[in-house]
């Protein structure tokens, strides 16, 4: 029985750090829906060996076309890990939330492509920031 409780204490402070990190998480990225893309002026390397490796991969991803839901089930890894390394992106301001306007050229540029169900989608997300 002894050997059991420090496992189970180990695991539940982890629960707790990863529910307080969720909190923070949650407060900049509030919907798994929002689509991303890197700032004009900034390029993340997919090649350089000093940023994190979901980084890295997140970095060929994230070109305001995708969103933070595409994303995860596109790299199939964690939602957890998906969401905390795009946080820390964001944070660092590496990558930036599109506004209404911009959605509505992305989603111009789905219907071009014949891509309806995600035009719509898009579109109701540009909706819902912009009244």
């Amino acid at each position: 029985m002894r050997n059991v409780r420090p496992v189970l204490c180990r695991g539940s402070r982890e629960s707790a750090r990863r529910i307080d990190e969720w909190q923070t998480i949650r407060k900049h990225l509030p919907s798994h829906d929002d689509i991303y893309a890197k700032p004009n002026a900034f390029n993340i390397d997919p090649n350089d060996k000093n940023q994190p490796p979901l980084q890295r991969t997140l970095a060929k991803y994230i070109d305001g076309v995708y969103s933070l839901r595409e994303l995860t089930a596109k790299l199939m890894l964690p939602r957890f890990d998906v969401v905390a390394a795009m946080h820390q992106l964001l944070t660092e301001n590496k990558i930036r939330r599109l506004s209404g306007g911009e959605l509505l050229k992305v989603a111009q540029a789905h219907l071009n492509l014949q891509k309806l169900d995600s035009a719509f989608l898009i579109l109701e997300r540009a909706a819902q920031l912009e009244p």
